[in-house]
């Protein structure tokens, strides 16, 4: 998830995860990154939405942009990336995560929905 150049941050870890959210369960990429400076640490949860499609696969992403482009459907999607700070156990990081997701992603999800469908 970082870049080999930062300066600031390197990754520790990078891996999936499976979580549960009230609309069922979901897989996120999840990277544990640390600061080259001090202690600081960030658990790190990214997916693709395309459409009214999320994954956390980069290539189940191009491919479901391509069938959109092929059918003539909406193909913008994004990124979506969320953080939150831990000191020794990223497990206390996640549980505030899926805290997190559960009361807001239905309301990303919406921005999202509204922000693709703007006129360019």
């Amino acid at each position: 998830m970082v870049s080999t150049r930062d300066q600031q941050w390197s990754d520790k870890e990078i891996s999936t995860r499976a979580i549960r959210l009230p609309t069922g369960p979901f897989t996120v990429n999840q990277s544990r990154i640390a600061s080259r400076y001090d202690d600081d640490r960030l658990l790190v949860w990214n997916w693709y939405r395309v459409g009214d499609v999320s994954t956390s696969s980069p290539y189940r992403a191009k491919l479901i942009e391509a069938a959109y482009r092929l059918w003539g459907g909406a193909r913008a999607g994004t990124l979506i990336a969320v953080a939150a700070p831990y000191d020794v156990n990223a497990d206390e990081a996640a549980a505030v995560l899926e805290r997190f997701l559960a009361v807001m992603l239905p309301s990303l999800e919406a921005e999202i929905a509204r922000s693709i469908a703007a006129p360019p």
